[in-house]
């Protein structure tokens, strides 16, 4: 039962962590193109805009390969509707940021506006130049190239963490890692569903004595299988929380101890690279309990650490 309680707290605290959902333009091709620049934007600024000339040319190539997909009608509808937000927003980010005190952190929205509609308009102007690769052409249900929503995903990450548990009563800490692979699908533009297979293993001290000779650590090996969630909570930044279940390779008795498992992680995404590869960085904390049927072990460890990865679509 205490298992039980701790997984929900578990899952609440991560799915509602406080993030709105960007705001974007109803129609879909315009929406998809609109969330694909300001990705590329929240993504740069994260690393820190300084000049925005700099910063836009060096935002293109990212950028281009939505826009050339885009037609010229739904290019200026987007920087139309671009503008009415940066409007809306206070309009120039000089005179916003001069009457906010000189706080950036208070304009934050109004600069990704404004950012992106300049990224934007400058991406529309290598298109219509004739700069677009010929190999991408306007496609009329263009759904963005830096997203997940509507599609199939492969993913695959690997990590190390740190680890407390107890065995039989017996707590104990140490270190270890592991990789998942994982197959899901995006189910909309913020939410997407996976099934994971996981292996790792690590080691484990249960009696650590400051200037004495350390033992030979308990050496652990797990297998899961999780269902995981994922809900994006801005441009770039995401919450998941996982269910499943985990079989513990007890070294002492010799035998597999079945078990469950819940956990929560937070992370980010970067830009799509060459041949599809999303990057990605999740930090999370996992539970695992092996009740000890059948007269087995009874197991309880708490894991956290940080997993890279990345998520394969079309």
């Amino acid at each position: 039962m205490r298992f039980v309680v701790v997984a929900v707290a578990l899952a609440v605290a991560c799915l509602s962590v406080c993030s709105c959902a960007p705001t974007l333009p109803a129609p879909p091709v315009q929406r998809a193109l609109v969330r694909d620049a300001a990705r590329v934007v929240d993504v740069r600024q994260k690393v820190g805009w300084l000049i925005d000339e700099t910063e836009v040319e060096a935002a293109l190539p990212d950028l281009l390969p939505s826009a050339c997909s885009v037609s010229a009608a739904d290019r200026a509808a987007s920087l139309a509707w671009l503008d009415g937000e940066v409007a809306r927003r206070g309009g120039s980010p000089v005179d916003a940021w001069r009457a906010a005190g000189k706080d950036l952190d208070k304009i934050e929205d109004l600069l990704l506006f404004a950012r992106t509609r300049l990224v934007l308009a400058r991406a529309d102007e290598r298109v219509r130049e004739g700069k677009c690769p010929f190999w991408i052409e306007p496609v009329a249900n263009f759904d963005g190239n830096q997203a997940l929503a509507y599609r199939w995903l492969f993913g695959a990450e690997a990590g190390g963490r740190f680890i407390v548990g107890a065995e039989n009563g017996v707590l104990g800490y140490g270190a270890g890692g592991g990789g998942r692979v994982m197959v899901g699908y995006g189910l909309n533009e913020r939410n997407a569903l996976f099934v994971a297979l996981e292996g790792g293993g690590g080691a484990r001290f249960t009696n650590v004595a400051i200037g004495e000779r350390v033992s030979i650590p308990d050496f652990l090996a797990i297998v899961a299988m999780p269902v995981i969630a994922r809900r994006t909570i801005s441009l770039s930044a995401f919450v998941e929380a996982e269910v499943g279940v985990v079989a513990y390779f007890n070294q002492v008795e010799g035998i597999v101890e079945p078990g469950v498992r819940a956990g929560v992680g937070i992370g980010g995404t970067y830009l799509r690279l060459k041949r599809g590869f999303l990057p990605r960085f999740t930090f999370g904390i996992l539970l695992d309990h092996a009740p000890g049927w059948n007269d087995g072990v009874t197991i309880t460890q708490l894991s956290a650490g940080l997993r890279a990865g990345f998520d394969l679509s079309r």
